[in-house]
């Protein structure tokens, strides 16, 4: 007995046992009396999967464990039956999952999965864009090195859980940071800009204030008074 029928190039019968409840396709049977005797075949239909990041586009996931067993490619699985994705391999990290399915035709399964965009956005105290350095590390264990840019916008794409922790520095001044679930990272430094703000903010309060001083003072002197 054939192990399996095709029906077309996804779709097919396989062999489950024999009515008398042997599971062997090869069977020897004694005939020595009238015996009924049928083969069972289950149908099947040739299932893809794909995994899909938070924002439902397509991530490379490198295997599916589905019901316990692993599938790197296409797998014939039984029409109408319910299917549980337990979880996947994807850059090197089990994202766990909880995804049923039902088998009902040939179509792609698409696997919703804990993938996210992790951003981290860099800035000075009056909110202007610093070019900051990111030292990260992720779930799988591996590290990177990135700067935010001049805009101070940095995104890292396809985190698994979007997880990244690490350093952020700018003009030698580093904030830690912990990133998961896709949330963004804000940090705020003190910049140059903000330097020369402070000091023109304080130059123009002192000028304004001797100013002040000696308009008193030749006031005072005016009036016939001794300035303090």
């Amino acid at each position: 007995m054939p192990s399996s029928v095709n029906i077309s190039s996804d779709e097919r019968y396989a062999f489950v046992g024999w009515s008398n409840g042997n599971k062997n396709a090869t069977a020897t049977v004694l005939v020595n009396k009238p015996l009924a005797l049928s083969a069972i075949f289950q149908k099947q239909y040739l299932v893809s999967f794909r995994g899909l990041d938070h924002y439902g586009n397509p991530v490379n996931v490198s295997s599916f464990y589905v019901n316990g067993n692993k599938v790197v490619n296409d797998v014939y699985l039984n029409a109408g039956e319910e299917y549980n994705v337990n979880y996947v391999e994807y850059k090197g990290v089990e994202i766990r999952s909880s995804y049923v399915f039902n088998v009902t035709s040939p179509a792609p399964i698409s696997v919703p999965l804990s993938v996210y965009n992790v951003q981290i956005r860099t800035g000075d105290l009056f909110n202007m864009p610093v070019n900051a350095l990111a030292d990260m590390r992720f779930s799988n264990g591996t590290e990177a090195q990135m700067y935010t840019g001049d805009n101070g916008n940095l995104t890292i794409k396809d985190v698994p859980y979007g997880y990244v922790n690490g350093s952020v520095e700018y003009l030698g001044i580093a904030q830690h940071f912990a990133a998961y679930s896709g949330n963004g990272v804000e940090l705020v430094f003190f910049s140059m800009l903000n330097l020369y703000a402070i000091i023109s903010v304080v130059a123009i309060v002192a000028t304004a204030y001797f100013l002040a001083k000696r308009r008193f003072k030749r006031s005072a002197t005016k009036n016939g008074q001794v300035p303090m």
